[in-house]
């Protein structure tokens, strides 16, 4: 990362926690002070012997910190998208750096799960699935590979109903309701 050594430089280790040119003044407690709202000018007046350029360094280095321990996380885990879920999950997690492959272009469609155990085992990969089963056969097996993960129709069902009571009437008159994650559309018919 250019400039890194300028941001490392600038923070030292003290008691295994990153601080400020070696004061005692830790990167966390400059983060969070920034992040409960507080501005430059308050947290200088707080800590009068810090400068506006330790509170930039800080952010930098706690920036630099999370992007290193994502892409680190995301280098090494890696996911077969079960059938039952859609193929767009593979560039989706790809775009956060995961490795992701979809079932239905190493495996048999209808494989049974325990082929999808077997295969994530074998190759240390994590299975995303939305198949319950999954639990039930990682009980019965009693086994610590591999790691499964479960998304749940129910995690967005929320935002799903959101989406039914704000367009209630467009539905009834004629809609298309595009619902992710986080946030829907509804464009109203014909488009």
């Amino acid at each position: 990362m250019p400039g890194l050594d300028r941001i490392t430089r600038n923070v030292a280790v003290m008691g295994g926690k990153p601080c400020v040119r070696g004061m005692r003044v830790t990167v966390g407690t400059i983060v969070g002070l920034v992040a409960s709202g507080h501005g430059f000018s308050e947290i200088l007046a707080a800590y009068p012997y810090l400068e506006e350029e330790d509170i930039r360094q800080a952010l930098a280095y706690a920036a630099w910190r999370v992007r290193r321990n994502r892409s680190a996380a995301a280098g090494r885990m890696k996911f077969p998208i079960d059938m039952n879920l859609s193929p767009l999950w593979v560039s989706f997690l790809a775009e956060k750096g995961f490795t992701a492959i979809h079932w239905s272009t190493i495996g048999e469609p209808c494989a049974p799960d325990s082929e999808i155990l077997d295969f994530a085992a074998a190759n240390d990969w994590i299975v995303f699935t939305h198949d319950l089963d999954f639990g039930m056969l990682l009980a019965s097996l009693r086994t610590s590979r591999p790691s499964v993960i479960q998304v749940l129709p129910s995690a967005i069902g929320d935002i799903v109903l959101r989406a039914i009571e704000t367009a209630k009437s467009n539905l009834e008159a004629g809609a298309l309701v595009t619902v992710e994650p986080f946030r829907y559309r509804v464009r109203v018919l014909p488009i």
